[in-house]
């Protein structure tokens, strides 16, 4: 058994809530999906050839094009339909009970991710804010937490709180999460068996409940 876990961080999309992108979840909801696939953000970045908050330009790009008027309000009605993963409050809440620090760590969007952490208790939020003007108008969005440098984020994150690598947890469920499952002394996979391929000691689960016997497992004392 490894060092005793202190930091437990989750991704946002597909872990604790129930839809896979909250980006994608707003270019359905504002009718901007067509438009932001022509702009090929996706491959381009992913092939190395923009950065991400390139990336994330071609987003709200496309957003404002399908809906020139898109405001804060809109965003907050958008995601206010977005539901929790079913065990996310009883699976957080037993984990902070217990002692744990809880963080998200997303390259989803930061409203949503602030609505969410709110709602389960987690103190330590980092995913990438949409811009408003004074009058709630959406103008851009910061490049906060890059998707294939998420292990950048989790450094900063144990840096600030003291601990080393080998004391966090990280819950992904994508080949996106691949950079922080690095690094990590407890990488944990919901439903991606393709992502075991790059990852050494990755354990793999079904549902995010699994997630309490393994951190339990690697719990030496009561707090």
């Amino acid at each position: 058994m490894g060092k005793e876990i202190k930091l437990i961080a989750f991704d946002l999309d597909g872990v604790l809530i129930n839809i896979k992108s909250s980006w994608q979840y707003i270019h359905d909801y504002v009718g901007s999906s067509t438009i932001v696939k022509r702009g090929r953000g996706i491959k381009l970045y992913s092939e190395g050839k923009i950065s991400y908050q390139e990336w994330v330009d071609i987003d709200v790009q496309a957003m404002l094009i399908a809906k020139p008027t898109l405001s804060i309000h809109d965003i907050e009605e958008a995601f206010s339909k977005v539901k929790l993963e079913p065990s996310a409050k009883f699976v957080t809440k037993v984990l902070k009970n217990l002692g744990y620090k809880l963080a998200i760590v997303s390259a989803g969007i930061e409203q949503l991710a602030k609505r969410v952490a709110n709602e389960l208790g987690i103190d330590i939020v980092r995913a990438n804010p949409l811009q408003f003007s004074k009058d709630g108008r959406l103008i851009g969005g910061i490049a906060m937490v890059e998707p294939l440098a998420k292990d950048k984020v989790i450094k900063d994150i144990a840096k600030q709180l003291g601990i080393e690598l080998s004391e966090v947890a990280y819950i992904g469920d994508s080949e996106w999460d691949l950079s922080a499952l690095k690094v990590v002394g407890l990488p944990i996979v919901l439903n991606c068996s393709k992502c075991l391929e790059q990852l050494d000691n990755a354990i793999l689960i079904n549902c995010l409940w699994e997630v309490l016997p393994i951190i339990l497992r690697h719990r030496r004392n009561p707090r």
